[in-house]
């Protein structure tokens, strides 16, 4: 029956999922031996991959804004091989309506449902299992520039790349041009301007719209014409998975 298909289809990508965490994890313990504990910071992923069954959105940014020095973490000695799969620890044993809950209290997801709710997609972000949050390097640091030095961003990039094969997510929207210009260091691809301001950025990669726009932090920038037109642009991706976006 078609459900069985869908549970087997579902089975193969956890377990996909489970061994991409385990990798993961050993990259990143590798990259805190090299440069130290008390240089090297904290680590997660945003999103608990363990509730995702069809990705339609993917959204990375460039790091987690919140970390400490991995020295003084609370969670290091509870790092298993399943640590990024089941995601950022403040929502360890949390049900999907409190998570979806507290997600709606991050600035970024309150901004992203907006911009969303332009094209009728806001509903999107109300089912954990539709959609992943995630970020280019999984090392916290309040800022972009804090991240360690010594740090391979493109090694720890690459394994977000990984990620984003297993998911196969319809549109994956990058926040910030520090997202922007690793994601096209690691894949080899330039981006391409394609709104009259020069604000939005597109690529296809593997089968996914990639659409790079300014980090929601810049709050400036998102009027309720310009979330408007991202909206309709990140719709219109989602109601067209196959056909590539051109000049607005």
């Amino acid at each position: 029956s078609r459900f069985f298909i869908l549970f087997i289809m579902d089975t193969k990508q956890q377990l996909k999922l489970k061994e991409w965490s385990k990798e993961t994890v050993d990259c990143y313990l590798t990259e805190v031996k090299k440069v130290g504990e008390c240089i090297a910071t904290s680590f997660y992923n945003q999103s608990d991959l363990s509730r995702v069954s069809e990705c339609d959105i993917m959204i990375i940014g460039i790091n987690p804004g919140m970390g400490c020095l991995y020295s003084d973490w609370g969670e290091k000695n509870n790092i298993t091989s399943d640590f990024l799969y089941y995601g950022n620890p403040c929502f360890k044993g949390k049900s999907n309506e409190v998570v979806i809950s507290e997600l709606f209290c991050w600035d970024l997801f309150k901004k992203m449902r907006k911009i969303l709710d332009n094209s009728g997609k806001g509903y999107v972000l109300r089912y954990l299992d539709r959609f992943v949050i995630s970020n280019m390097i999984f090392f916290g640091t309040l800022k972009a520039k804090d991240i360690p030095k010594g740090i391979d961003k493109e090694k720890c990039a690459k394994q977000t790349l990984k990620l984003i094969e297993i998911l196969k997510p319809k549109v994956i929207v990058l926040l910030g041009k520090e997202s922007r210009n690793l994601f096209q260091k690691v894949t080899g691809i330039q981006m391409k301007a394609i709104t009259p301001d020069n604000a939005v950025f597109y690529c296809f990669y593997k089968d996914c719209h990639v659409i790079s726009i300014y980090h929601t932090a810049y709050y400036r920038y998102y009027t309720n014409d310009k979330r408007r037109i991202i909206g309709n642009i990140i719709g219109d991706a989602l109601d067209n998975p196959s056909k590539k976006i051109g000049k607005i």
